[in-house]
């Protein structure tokens, strides 16, 4: 409860009382209390008050005890007002994400010799606040941050203060895709393949394109992302730059490796055990990859031409066990080893990868 005082005409003292304890009446409203004082009159400059309280009510029947101590009371000028200083209302603002917004604070104090100072809060971490030279206020979202956020602003003159929120929504813009650089190394007049990475803060759907050629080569873009709707194949999941599908019928490694290649894809790569894991929490029975020996009997490639820098070979395998030829194709078993076969029909595991091919110009 807060009190001031003004000139009393003779025999009285008013008594500003600006709010109840029990919150009735709002900071700043005010209400009139009147006490009688013996001895005093228009040229009196203090006055004694002999009683330690007294109680004052409101309209509504909430009552506050006013305690005094004993004493001699100083009468202010009654040019001193003392209260509130009251903001001004601030209307709802909307902006552009990883953009900043820069409000004017006003306030009013009928005391003028009140020096004012604002502060102000928000419901949300991601957004920082600044007051600059205590009458703007700077409002600066994280980066990539969009939402909407509560804003409460707030003026002080040392002893009363006055607040008023707002909301601020922040649209969502969308971001670049930032590309990743790459170097590798090929031998002279030997192509190579290889995956193109990029990141998108906005999660969209990304596609590649050369701008221009290198003075030594050339480069082609061998595949892209496809929606996650595939004939033939159930969506399985994505790892890295890639997108898996697993094919809903059972084919051999042979028309696994044909399929895949005619779809834009191709039978799934695996670089590294982490990638393995990954692949092996798709399947659910012995699922064809991307791995053959066709060309060189027991010399296994990737069917993208990738080098092999990673196997997780089942005990004794490969071992060529054919009953009916050699076993060319390679399967990944449900517990995450490899085995190679041939003559069976099971599903095949299709990719899609953003990947390029270098072709260097003849003796570079």
């Amino acid at each position: 409860m807060d009190l001031s005082y003004s000139e009393p005409t003779p025999g009285t003292i008013t008594i500003l009382l600006y709010s109840f304890t029990q919150g009735i009446i709002e900071s700043g409203s005010g209400t009139i209390v009147e006490i009688l004082l013996n001895n005093l009159d228009e040229t009196s400059t203090s006055f004694d008050i002999s009683f330690s309280d007294v109680v004052v009510s409101d309209v509504q029947g909430n009552t506050v005890e006013i305690n005094f101590f004993e004493g001699t009371y100083f009468i202010l000028d009654p040019s001193i007002i003392i209260q509130p200083p009251l903001i001004s209302d601030i209307e709802d603002v909307s902006m552009a994400e990883d953009d900043s917004l820069r409000i004017p604070l006003i306030a009013s104090d009928l005391n003028v010799a009140d020096s004012l100072s604002f502060s102000a809060v928000s419901d949300s971490d991601e957004v920082d606040l600044q007051i600059i030279n205590n009458d703007t206020l700077l409002i600066s979202p994280e980066e990539n941050w969009f939402g909407t956020t509560t804003i409460t602003a707030i003026v002080t003159d040392g002893l009363f203060n006055d607040s008023t929120s707002f909301i601020v929504t922040v649209i969502a813009v969308n971001d670049a895709p930032v590309a990743n650089a790459a170097t590798a190394t090929t031998n002279e007049d030997m192509n190579y393949s290889g995956t193109l990475s990029a990141s998108d803060v906005d999660g969209d759907t990304l596609t590649y394109s050369i701008l221009t050629n290198p003075s030594n080569g050339t480069v082609s873009i061998t595949s892209s992302l496809p929606s996650t709707s595939v004939s033939g194949f159930t969506y399985a999941g994505s790892y890295g730059n890639s997108i898996y599908f697993i094919s809903n019928n059972s084919m051999s490694g042979a028309v696994a490796l044909e399929t895949c290649a005619t779809l834009g894809g191709h039978l799934a790569t695996i670089s590294s055990a982490e990638e393995n894991t990954y692949l092996t929490s798709l399947i659910s029975v012995g699922t064809w990859i991307g791995l053959n020996d066709l060309a060189v009997e027991g010399t296994f490639v990737w069917v993208t031409g990738e080098p092999v820098v990673y196997t997780n070979w089942d005990s004794g395998e490969p071992n060529n066990n054919g009953a009916f030829g050699n076993e060319d194709y390679v399967e990944l078993l449900t517990n995450g080893t490899w085995n190679d076969h041939q003559y069976v029909t099971i599903p095949a595991l299709l990719e899609f990868d953003n990947g390029f091919t270098y072709s260097p110009t003849a003796n570079y």
